[in-house]
């Protein structure tokens, strides 16, 4: 994202079949330290991030490599519940996760310092797994579920939760 605030770059790409890449970024104009305890604190993600119902921390002790979570999205149509761990985690550097469920992935989240700001970038990767596995082939490696692509809902998503993400730090996060 731009520092104007509009979309920024975000691309949807299928490197296997069904298997949804995404990459996009935004300019925060907070420093990084600030920026990234912002991203690591994910029980706050559903104040930002309009996908996200719930994450709830499992395990004991401070956030970092191992950190499990109970997480609940909404996906179109549809609440899935997951775990969540943390399996690398630079402070005001780098954080990334895993997932499981009805959707495997995982992400990256890299804090990059510009400009007196952070610039973030965020990649994931996710593919659908059992019945929608099963289905992927037979639609060109694009899953829709209930009638929405997979990968159009969750190029939308992310988009979406990134510009909320940099207004929700930008704004003081109350």
């Amino acid at each position: 994202m731009a520092k104007n605030g509009r979309a920024g770059a975000i691309w949807c790409r299928r490197a296997e079949e069904g298997l949804v890449k995404l990459d996009t970024r935004v300019f925060v104009n907070r420093p990084v330290g600030e920026v990234f305890a912002r991203w690591a604190d994910l029980e706050r993600a559903p104040e930002w991030a309009a996908t996200v119902i719930e994450r709830r921390k499992l395990t004991e002790g401070p956030v970092g490599v191992g950190s499990k979570y109970r997480a609940v999205d909404q996906f179109p149509g549809r609440r899935i519940e997951f775990t969540l761990e943390i399996t690398a985690y630079e402070p005001d550097r780098f954080m990334a996760g895993t997932w499981s469920g009805a959707v495997k992935g995982g992400w990256e989240a890299k804090f990059d310092e510009r400009d007196g700001g952070t610039e973030l970038t965020v990649h994931a990767e996710m593919k659908p797994s059992g019945m929608l596995m099963l289905l992927s082939p037979l639609m060109g490696g694009v899953v829709f579920v209930r009638g929405v692509a997979v990968n159009n809902f969750a190029r939308r998503a992310m988009e979406k939760n990134l510009v909320r993400f940099k207004v929700w730090v930008e704004g003081g996060g109350s």
